[in-house]
C-alpha cells in the first residue's frame, strides 16, 4: 500500500487551492474598494452597538417582577392575642407598617 504520494498530491492540491483563494482576497483592486471608517465613525458605531445590546437586555427583563411597596392591611387582634404575642394594645399603635412585596 503506497498511498503516500497520492495523499501528498491531494494535500498539495488543497494547499494550492487555499493559497489561490487568499491571493484573491489580497487583491489591490479589492483593497481600494474596502471601506475603512474614520475614528469618529468607529466610535459612533461602537456606541450604537452598545445601545442595541442594552435595548435587547431591557427587552428580556421581566418587569412584572419588579418590587412594589404596599401598605400592609392589619386585621384587628383580640386583646388576649395581643398580650400572648407581646404586642402593645391596638389603641396605642398609630403608624401603619410598609411591607415590600412583589407583584405578579
Amino acid at each position: 500500500m503506497s498511498d503516500g504520494p497520492v495523499q501528498g498530491d491531494a494535500r498539495m492540491a488543497e494547499l494550492t487551492h487555499l493559497t489561490a483563494g487568499f491571493d484573491r482576497l489580497a487583491s489591490p483592486r479589492l483593497q481600494q474598494q474596502r471601506y475603512v471608517p474614520s475614528k469618529e465613525q468607529s466610535e459612533m458605531l461602537s456606541k450604537l452597538a452598545l445601545g442595541a445590546k442594552l435595548e435587547r437586555a431591557l427587552g428580556r427583563r421581566m418587569s412584572s417582577q419588579d418590587a412594589v411597596f404596599t401598605t400592609k392591611i392589619r386585621t384587628p387582634r383580640s386583646p388576649a392575642m395581643q398580650a400572648a404575642m407581646g404586642e402593645k394594645p391596638t389603641a396605642e399603635r398609630t403608624k401603619s407598617d410598609s411591607v415590600l412585596t412583589t407583584s405578579g
